[in-house]
């Protein structure tokens, strides 16, 4: 009697637990459970890459300047050195924080007055007076100052200074005087470390 009023408990207690089992597995998945089987996995660029889906500023990217080659060096013998070989002066002769505003269709830079006047009292020489463009401690690409009176054809990037003594914008342009036919080189004013980091300045038009 006893043998067989235990076996009765054991079926009984089976048949709970199995119930539960079956409820346990029919349940529906809770809304949290949802959204996070349902949350977009980071591409494997961004993956890869920790910076990738960072915020582009103007700390990130670096800021935009213009440096003047240091020692006595012409535009042509510019022209004919590795950038990574030339060697800048300390400071800045322009810093993004001169500038008002840098149209990237024509490449015109307006600046402020102080800057106009920097720029319009400049030594120019006679055969140019080199420049490099920086983003951050990056070269980006050189040039050279020039003055509408020089005589002289160059083949390289130039920017005019005559408009800022009458505190016009400058212009980055390709030549003197200004030719395609006559430009040699690349052509990085367009450069997108450029762009990127005069945009998160609030410089470019």
């Amino acid at each position: 009697m006893k043998r067989r009023y235990l076996l009765v408990l054991i079926s009984l207690f089976a048949l709970v637990g199995c119930r539960q089992t079956s409820d346990f597995d029919s349940q529906e998945p809770t809304a949290v459970e949802v959204e996070e089987s349902t949350a977009e996995a980071p591409s494997a660029e961004e993956a890869d890459d920790p910076e990738a889906a960072a915020p582009i500023t103007e700390e990130t990217i670096g800021e935009f300047s213009i440096y003047l080659v240091r020692g006595e060096i012409s535009a042509q013998q510019m022209m004919e050195t590795d950038l990574d070989d030339l060697e800048v002066e300390s400071t800045p002769i322009l810093s993004v924080d001169e500038l008002v505003s840098y149209t990237a269709k024509t490449h015109s830079i307006e600046l402020t007055d102080a800057a106009y006047e920097k720029i319009s009292g400049a030594e120019v020489d006679l055969i140019g007076t080199p420049f490099v463009v920086f983003v951050g401690k990056e070269p980006i690409y050189a040039g050279a100052f020039w003055a509408t009176f020089l005589s002289s054809i160059f083949d390289g990037i130039v920017i005019d200074i005559l408009p800022a003594m009458d505190k016009r914008p400058i212009r980055i342009q390709l030549g003197y005087p200004e030719s395609l036919a006559l430009f040699t080189g690349e052509d990085l004013r367009s450069d997108a470390r450029i762009i990127r980091s005069l945009e998160a300045a609030g410089k470019l038009k």
